[in-house]
């Protein structure tokens, strides 16, 4: 863990640790990086391992949302998301393992922020599952007013508040 955590930073992992015991371990054992230097990370980031988080970001945030975004990284080591992607589309993966992630942490009574990816659809799915939900909605195509064919996509309306970085990533490795 870096020595010049922010405040915000700080509260937020003590906060989690304690109001999710069984989170606690865990967050304990993967290394937090404070990233406000690194552009590639203006929100929060993870490798499977390590967890970056852009202090700058984390300060807009309220306590209890604080505690949720770092709980979904934490969620993302924990269950292996980063490894299980395998040869899976990043971006198709990257939005499956979020609504997985945050439909369970809601459950858990996490308060997440607006700019997170939640769809009940996805309720009691795997990240497998809702990857190829995802995929088969991605090659289902609809006419436009020409009469031509388009993709039809359901992943327009919303991003990903975080970046899931392969671990032989060299950002990751710039520690």
């Amino acid at each position: 863990m870096s020595s010049a955590l922010s405040s915000s930073i700080l509260k937020a992992r003590i906060d989690l640790m304690l109001d999710q015991p069984y989170l606690s371990s865990a967050v304990a054992r993967y290394p937090l990086v404070d990233a406000p230097g690194y552009e590639w990370c203006p929100t929060l980031a993870t490798d499977g391992y390590n967890v970056f988080a852009n202090s700058d970001f984390c300060k807009t945030l309220n306590t209890d949302e604080a505690v949720f975004v770092f709980a979904h990284e934490i969620i993302h080591c924990m269950f292996g998301h980063i490894d299980r992607r395998k040869d899976r589309v990043p971006l198709l993966w990257n939005y499956a393992i979020d609504y997985a992630t945050n439909l369970m942490l809601k459950d858990f009574g996490l308060k997440m922020p607006e700019i997170g990816l939640i769809d009940e659809r996805y309720r009691h799915m795997t990240a497998e599952q809702i990857y190829d939900s995802l995929v088969s909605s991605e090659n289902k195509a609809k006419e436009d007013s020409r009469g031509s064919r388009i993709p039809c996509s359901s992943l327009t309306e919303e991003e990903p508040f975080d970046l899931h970085l392969e671990p032989t990533d060299s950002r990751a490795q710039a520690l």
